[in-house]
């Protein structure tokens, strides 16, 4: 498992729409949320050039051939519980409506 710093510093890199605004709470941050941006990233560590695109589109399987990047800039879970229980905005539920 990653230390905190290195989770925060993972966070930190995520553009905010994807780490916390998603599901139009405050505070959000979904997991599938923060995946997906997380993968525009990774994508910028590999490559060198920020992605402009949606990161939906950027294939999971081809970040996965670039090893150690990957494995270093991936949340798991467990990581992203940590750094949710961190935060000192309660996480609130997506409405129903």
């Amino acid at each position: 498992m990653k230390t905190d710093a290195q989770i925060d510093a993972i966070m930190a890199a995520i553009p905010e729409q994807w780490r916390a605004r998603w599901c139009s709470s405050r505070l959000c941050a979904c997991l599938g949320c923060v995946q997906t941006g997380n993968k525009a990233v990774i994508a910028q560590k590999i490559t060198g050039e920020e992605y402009r695109g949606d990161p939906e589109y950027i294939s999971e399987a081809k970040l996965r051939e670039h090893g150690a990047v990957y494995e270093d800039h991936k949340l798991s879970r467990e990581e992203w519980d940590s750094w949710m229980k961190r935060q000192s905005v309660p996480r609130t539920t997506p409405s129903t409506k």
